[in-house]
């Protein structure tokens, strides 16, 4: 799901879709935080969670940086979406 998340909120990237790349990374952020969780318990799984999420953070931030001073960045209102 990280994987595929990063390639896809890179390729919105590359086409200027700043809001769909930031929703992207956002609800994957969300998912994995979700996950993290529920899976409390297993540390395994933690602790690969969390370097996805940390990952997927990282790309948010590299995003909001370059998107920072462009009029393609505004607010992303992920309750507009759903991610299955």
């Amino acid at each position: 799901m990280t994987s595929n998340a990063i390639m896809l909120a890179d390729a919105y990237k590359e086409t200027s879709h700043y809001q769909a790349s930031m929703w992207v990374l956002e609800c994957t952020q969300d998912r994995l935080q979700a996950d993290i969780l529920k899976q409390h318990e297993l540390c395994t799984k933690v602790v690969f969670f969390k370097h996805c999420a940390d990952i997927v953070k990282q790309a948010i931030e590299e995003l909001k940086a370059i998107t920072l001073n462009s009029s393609f960045y505004g607010n992303v209102n992920k309750s507009d979406y759903h991610l299955h």
